[in-house]
């Protein structure tokens, strides 16, 4: 008997794994007598209906790693790397920029690659083994100075986006003692953050799927085309969002590429990563340009009606509504033949639906419209009603 793939993947209870057996039986001539409970006969065919119903889900499992849309976790992973040669991307940390400042007493220190740690009392810092000198970024051994300070680089000791949210001033406590000398994070440069590299979770699911459709272009030798464009980006930027603009935006043979991080904007670090990647491709050098999209904030109004405990369903709320937002793609959804490029209203509503504890939700801000490279990011901190909802 040939199964479909959906009979494959249907849940399987003993009582239609026995009805099934018992069915084969009879219809190749088996006698099956007397079923009462205790006979023979019937203990061992209801545990070979048991044993089915047990290897049904692996069974499941094997007929999807086969397909890009259906794979997931480990098979995903070895079906990339398989079919695609796309390894998935691992996490990686948020790198910014500490301030040393050496005291009248102690300094000066000379600091090797990995011999401070420092905390904004919840994560930790370590640094890389670069310093600024003169704002050029630089290698090797650095020196806090008595009575100076010197910008050096750390990076998160555990990789993935949670350092991210760490505030300019924050990280301020030494570790690592050295006499004499503080630390912080102020802004670095001209710019309005500490941070110089986003850090990134391990490549999704929908990412990696992403990239190996995207890898179809890679297959062209004769033209760069656009799903190669993309492919190239979401391998230099994990999780990355990602447009393409070939109607030859700024003259005739030149191409845009609009990028963003995950849930942030690409910083110029992140951003010259692509660039670099891009101009190493075939027929990119020269005529290809990266850019940061501009941002969007998404900030949704009105009333969630809830039950338990707040601040649990806030930050559920507050999770759901990032996860749906960022996957927004550059520009917006499409609903054709609806409107484009907008953040639909009832996505969010659906968003705050689905966190635990929350039983209502009433929106009225409506939808949110973004330019055509622009990247949506979620107002926070929200600014919703919460109601408890009692009896």
């Amino acid at each position: 008997m040939m199964l479909t793939l959906e009979q494959i993947r249907a849940a399987y209870t003993e009582e239609e794994a026995l009805t099934d057996i018992l069915e084969v039986l009879e219809s190749a001539g088996f006698e099956l007598g007397a079923w009462q409970t205790g006979v023979i006969r019937a203990t061992v065919l209801r545990a070979l209906a048991k044993f089915v119903t047990i290897i049904q889900p692996f069974a499941d499992a094997l007929s999807r790693i086969h397909f890009n849309a259906d794979a997931t976790d480990t098979g995903l992973t070895h079906y990339s790397r398989e079919n695609w040669g796309n390894e998935r991307i691992e996490a990686k940390s948020t790198i910014g920029v500490e301030r040393f400042t050496g005291g009248a007493v102690g300094p000066p220190y000379t600091i090797n690659a990995g011999d401070i740690v420092v905390s904004d009392g919840t994560r930790t810092f370590r640094t890389t083994g670069y310093y600024y000198l003169a704002g050029v970024r630089t290698v090797g051994p650095f020196v806090i100075p008595q009575g100076g300070y010197i910008d050096a680089e750390i990076a998160a000791e555990v990789p993935g986006e949670d350092s991210n949210d760490v505030a300019n001033d924050t990280i301020k406590t030494m570790v690592t003692t050295y006499a004499g000398v503080t630390c912080s994070n102020p802004a670095f440069g001209a710019t309005s953050t500490w941070i110089t590299t986003n850090g990134s979770n391990d490549e999704s699911d929908a990412a990696l799927r992403e990239r190996n459709s995207a890898s179809v272009g890679t297959m062209s030798v004769l033209e760069t085309i656009d799903d190669r464009y993309e492919w190239i980006a979401r391998t230099a930027l994990a999780n990355a969002r990602v447009r393409v603009d070939s109607s030859n935006p700024r003259g005739p043979f030149t191409v845009d590429v609009w990028v963003a991080a995950a849930s942030e904007q690409a910083t110029s670090d992140e951003r010259q990563d692509v660039q670099d990647a891009v101009d190493a491709s075939a027929f990119g050098a020269g005529r290809v340009l990266v850019a940061a999209a501009l941002t969007h904030q998404v900030a949704p109004t009105g009333t969630v009606y809830y039950t338990g405990d707040l601040s649990a369903v806030q930050t559920a709320v507050l999770n759901a509504l990032r996860d749906y937002v960022n996957t927004a793609p550059i520009g917006g959804f499409n609903l054709s033949p609806g409107p484009s490029n907008i953040i639909p209203e009832d996505g969010l509503t659906a968003a705050i639906r689905s966190a635990t504890g929350v039983v209502g939700v009433a929106l009225t801000g409506g939808e949110t419209t973004l330019g055509t490279f622009e990247v949506a990011l979620l107002g926070e901190p929200l600014v919703l009603t919460w109601t408890q909802v009692t009896g």
